[in-house]
């Protein structure tokens, strides 16, 4: 054994949710090259190139770490097809922490609703952009995006162009919303 790993060299799989009722995944490493054989221990999911595609960096044992670009959707199926829609978000801190650590984004169109949580952590020897990025298929809008920041304000966008990066600044008081106290008017910071 000496200093090699317990769990052995095995080859990668890269797993796509083919959607559905009932969720079906399907090992797609051979299509995209991610099928190694390695020992792989940390990962990284970030668009590297910034073409709205979320490509993979792989650190294995004794060996560099590997970039896999994610060159859109051609694949051995057969022709390429219409590129899927996307939005990346980044939050701003101002009253919260810097880089707005905690928040929650949810995420609106006509049929699904997403939620992403922003963080550092994706778990042993893994790591997380602070860039949230949001698949959204052929919809080419967001229709509610909402931001509840740390510190308890909720910011609100509505009809949101995608294909871009968009950056959220947190509004320096807290929002609260209810019945009595609707959302004032005043729009939050948002940058292209």
């Amino acid at each position: 054994m000496g200093n090699k790993s317990l769990n052995g060299r095995e080859n990668n799989v890269l797993l796509r949710n083919e959607g559905g009722e009932t969720p079906t995944f399907r090992d797609h490493a051979y299509v995209s090259g991610a099928d190694r054989i390695e020992d792989g221990r940390g990962l990284a999911v970030v668009d590297v190139n910034s073409d709205g595609n979320l490509d993979i960096i792989v650190q294995s044992v004794e060996k560099q770490s590997v970039l896999l670009v994610n060159h859109g959707s051609a694949g051995s199926e057969g022709p390429r097809r219409p590129a899927p829609h996307w939005l990346q978000v980044r939050l701003r801190g101002t009253v919260s922490n810097r880089d707005a650590i905690g928040a929650r984004i949810v995420v609106r169109t006509a049929d699904a609703i997403q939620t992403r949580e922003v963080t550092t952590t994706g778990g042993y020897i893994s790591g997380r952009s602070l860039l949230s990025h949001f698949g959204l298929g052929p919809h080419d809008r967001v229709d509610t995006l909402e931001v509840h920041w740390p510190r308890g304000a909720v910011t609100v966008l509505h009809a949101v162009s995608v294909d871009r990066m968009l950056i959220i600044s947190e509004p320096t008081r807290a929002l609260t919303t209810s019945p009595d106290n609707p959302v004032p008017a005043a729009a939050p910071h948002a940058t292209r």
